[in-house]
């Protein structure tokens, strides 16, 4: 079955069936906020 007629069939929209999310490389600032919560616990809580 094609993507177009399984949209329709299911009612939704074909542009979220293709979404694809685009987050930034944040790698770097989940390493800090690691080492911070290492660091002191209690600021995680």
């Amino acid at each position: 079955m094609s993507q177009r007629r399984a949209c329709v069939v299911l009612s939704i929209d074909r542009s979220s069936v293709r979404y694809r999310r685009r987050r930034p490389d944040d790698a770097h600032i989940r390493e800090a906020m690691k080492q911070v919560a290492s660091e002191r616990r209690r600021f995680g809580y």
